[in-house]
């Protein structure tokens, strides 16, 4: 294990999970990056996530849950172009990294569309992301 992976696994994910909210990442799955094919035995198309090797469903959305800490934009940030009112900041662990415009994260009784996604990744291992949601 790198300095880094251990940074992820001993340091920021258990920090991050004590001091965080929990999230709930919401992807539907795209069948362009699914690898499918008739099976003749079950009689029905099936598609596999070349990244998890697990069965997918197209139709379903896929749920990964993590930890995130929320930050409200401070004001002078805010420019209503690419930044707006009420966005939010989140430092995430625990789950992929999110895709903008196709991807949401739900915490507390509010769903949040992605808007950017840039993984914090020191020597190249993602510790974690930091996600500005709308």
């Amino acid at each position: 294990m790198s300095f880094y992976e251990s940074l992820r696994d001993n340091t920021a994910g258990p920090l991050v999970h004590r001091l965080g909210t929990p999230i709930v990442l919401l992807r539907k799955a795209d069948p362009e990056e699914l690898d499918c094919e008739f099976d003749p035995v079950l009689g029905r198309e099936v598609c596999i996530d070349p990244e998890t090797e697990e069965e997918v469903d197209p139709e379903e959305e896929q749920v990964y849950e993590g930890y995130a800490i929320v930050e409200s934009y401070e004001q002078k940030l805010i420019d209503e172009a690419l930044v707006k009112a009420g966005d939010r900041k989140l430092y995430a662990v625990g789950i992929p990294e999110p895709k903008p415009e196709s991807d949401r994260i739900r915490f507390g009784t509010r769903v949040y569309s992605v808007v950017k996604s840039l993984p914090v990744a020191p020597g190249g291992v993602a510790v974690m992301y930091e996600v500005q949601v709308r």
